[in-house]
């Protein structure tokens, strides 16, 4: 297959390279931390990085999205399906997917990458399924544009 990628034009905005150590992390709740790497508010997608501190479970959510991730340090577990993921391990769900995780005793550090027909990426839930939390690709360029 030849792919090739047409050069920009010059009304088009190209994101630069730069250093992701010099990004300060953004607590998103107690022991979950976030830098958002690109968004792209045009296609609906979203790059991060993602950290949960040692012994962290996060909230049960529904990804709207396509999601997927790399481990790049520690461990995850889905709490759902008792699968662990360490470091190294690409993980891949479908929009739908209902999944709550934790990290191991090292915490973890993840890339994650969103993609979505829509702005809404994931659902937060409560004990009963019921949605308590959108979140969109407008609050993960929030967090971007104040980091």
């Amino acid at each position: 297959m030849n792919v090739q990628r047409e050069a920009p034009q010059a009304t088009e905005k190209v994101s630069p390279n730069y250093n992701v150590d010099d990004v300060a992390w953004t607590e998103i709740c107690s022991g979950a931390f976030v830098k958002v790497l690109a968004v792209d508010e045009e296609n609906n997608c979203v790059d991060s990085l993602t950290k949960f501190e040692p012994n962290f479970t996060f909230y049960r959510h529904r990804h709207l999205s396509q999601a997927v991730a790399y481990v790049i340090e520690g461990e995850i577990k889905d709490v759902v399906s008792g699968e662990v993921c360490s470091k190294g391990t690409w993980i891949s769900n479908e929009p739908g997917t209902v999944h709550q995780e934790s990290s191991g005793k090292d915490g973890f550090v993840l890339y994650a990458s969103l993609r979505s027909d829509t702005p809404n990426l994931v659902e937060v839930l409560d004990d009963d399924d019921n949605v308590i939390q959108l979140v969109t690709v407008a609050d993960y360029k929030a967090i971007l544009d104040n980091q």
